[in-house]
């Protein structure tokens, strides 16, 4: 990530000559998915404008967002306004015989569906004009929800084949992490896209899920179709749609895999990053909070938990003070919905290495609340249902 200087002149003069030596390449080339092109020479150019800046040192103290939805519109055009490069873009494409309408047809990343995703989008945007050191973590959703239409007077639904046009995002596959579930382990690949200022620029970190296992070749041959590519599936499953339906055994599992992947994920990358500034872990607290944007990601409470005590060695009132140092959650409405509670049995049998955290966490708050009517109401498990918001408080 990069500190930007507030004096933007620079920046404006760095920007049009790195703009206009991408578009003579674009010199005499067909119209064929020419939006994608220009994107291409426009990310380029603000890419190649980012790299001549001064990094941000290493190791210094952050906050991170955790959320299953982001939708923030165009990241180009986003990054364009931020920046107050508008009339530079403008100008220059007009120069070379292009305009913006091209970059406007780019299909916006369908990584939300509402109101959740785009504060999620805009807390990341204020983040950066502020100077405020914030990290975004979410999955690269492979279709989003759907893309609407309209035939024949009504209205169609079909996947969201964003990820064609995607042009501002960058693959860091050597910080890919894998992630253990009950019935198998999948590798999280991060895909990280700058959000940016005039005074900062932040990350974006999205997740995709591949599987670990190449195709089945003995199944293959023997005519098993389904079991040669059962891992392929299941791991492009974890983040293929936002939102699977959960009214199914099959979809609540999908569901709560898709929160621990990428909670999982960010905790190690997170905690990647900190092993660089060679201080105890006990001092965590110092250099992250984690901000839980509704009771999607509140399964990296467990989760920190376990790694605390069983990677780091931390007794578990240690590991739980230490988190408490680091979470915060927000909730946005009491709608079902919102305050998601999984069946014990189903999270034991997703997360078996998570759950004795969450039975270790729901005896630590029986053993401090002495209220019995309180304790009915703010249990995180309660007749045979683990409440994610109440772990989450």
């Amino acid at each position: 990530m990069i500190c930007l200087s507030k004096e933007n002149e620079e920046l404006k003069i760095l920007f049009e000559n790195a703009l206009k030596k991408q578009l003579e390449k674009l010199s005499g080339s067909s119209n064929k998915k020419i939006e994608t092109k220009l994107g291409r020479a426009v990310t380029a150019a603000l890419l190649e404008v980012f790299l001549k800046l001064p990094q941000r040192k290493a190791g210094s103290p952050r906050a991170a967002y955790f959320s299953a939805e982001f939708l923030p519109g165009s990241f180009i055009m986003s990054s364009i306004a931020n920046l107050g490069l508008e009339d530079i873009l403008n100008k220059t494409l007009k120069e070379k015989g292009f305009n913006t309408e091209a970059l406007n047809r780019l299909s916006d990343p369908a990584l939300g569906n509402g109101g959740l995703g785009r504060l999620a989008a805009c807390l990341l945007d204020s983040a950066a004009a502020e100077d405020i050191p914030l990290d975004g973590y979410g999955i690269r959703y492979k279709y989003g929800i759907f893309r609407q239409g309209i035939r024949n007077f009504e209205q169609t639904e079909s996947p969201d084949l964003w990820q064609e046009d995607s042009t501002f995002e960058k693959e860091k596959r050597e910080d890919a992490v894998k992630v253990t579930f009950g019935d198998s382990q999948v590798l999280a690949v991060p895909f990280d896209v700058p959000i940016v200022s005039k005074n900062r620029i932040n990350r974006l970190r999205l997740w995709q899920c591949e599987s670990l296992k190449s195709v089945d070749f003995e199944a293959f041959k023997k005519g098993d179709i389904c079991s040669a590519f059962k891992d392929q599936n299941t791991a492009d499953s974890v983040s293929g749609f936002l939102y699977p339906p959960d009214d199914t055994e099959e979809g609540k599992i999908l569901r709560l895999k898709q929160q621990y992947f990428f909670s999982a994920a960010s905790l190690s990358s997170i905690l990647k990053d900190f092993k660089k500034t060679d201080r105890a872990i006990i001092y965590l607290g110092e250099y992250v909070k984690i901000q839980l944007n509704d009771t999607h990601p509140t399964v990296a409470i467990p989760e920190l938990l376990r790694i605390l005590c069983e990677d780091y060695g931390k007794d578990f009132e240690t590991a739980l003070k230490i988190s408490g140092e680091i979470f915060s959650y927000t909730n946005h409405t009491v709608m079902a919905e919102a305050l998601e509670s999984w069946e014990e049995p189903l999270f034991c049998k997703v997360l078996p290495k998570v759950y004795p955290y969450v039975v270790m966490l729901s005896n630590h708050l029986k053993q401090n609340v002495q209220n019995p009517e309180l304790i009915k109401r703010i249990a995180i498990i309660k007749n045979g249902r683990i409440s994610m918001a109440n772990m989450a408080v």
